[in-house]
């Protein structure tokens, strides 16, 4: 069970600096852009995004109006964005080696987001490696011509 993101496991917190583009716009961290896309006014989520630390980002967040829908989109809005940030080829693989391990503190539904992604990766990059075997069993198959 991994219940706090810091140390060797800081890079599962929304909070960890990973820059990545969502909608064509890049964020320095999933919370800038969840507290960014959360803001109704279109100035108050170039703020956000651009204050440099992400702990003053968030407090900012928190003083200005927010998008009607936002607490139905809300959990939706954050697993694409930690989906997004996941796609990062040197952070998939970490949280690929958190295994089975649960995650997060049941706080919130970061930990089970975190989960979820896991899982779609794992599965994706299993159907690759499948895939790839596959070709290459067919590539070697008499039948075709290939080496037995």
């Amino acid at each position: 069970m991994i219940k706090k993101f810091e140390g060797e496991h800081e890079f599962l917190s929304n909070l960890f600096i990973s820059t990545f583009i969502h909608n064509g716009i890049k964020y320095k961290s999933v919370a800038h852009a969840f507290y960014s896309l959360k803001c109704k006014n279109l100035d108050d989520r170039i703020r956000i995004r651009e204050i440099k630390d992400v702990k003053e980002a968030i407090r900012e967040s928190k003083k200005v109006p927010i998008v009607d829908t936002w607490q139905v989109e809300c959990r939706n809005v954050m697993k694409e964005l930690i989906r997004q940030k996941f796609e990062n080829p040197f952070l998939m693989p970490r949280l690929l080696e958190t295994n089975e391990q649960w995650l997060g503190d049941g706080k919130n539904f970061v930990g089970e987001i975190l989960m979820e992604i896991r899982d779609e990766f794992r599965n994706k990059s299993t159907q690759v490696s499948r895939s790839c075997f596959t070709k290459v069993e067919m590539f070697r198959h008499p039948d075709l011509g290939g080496a037995p």
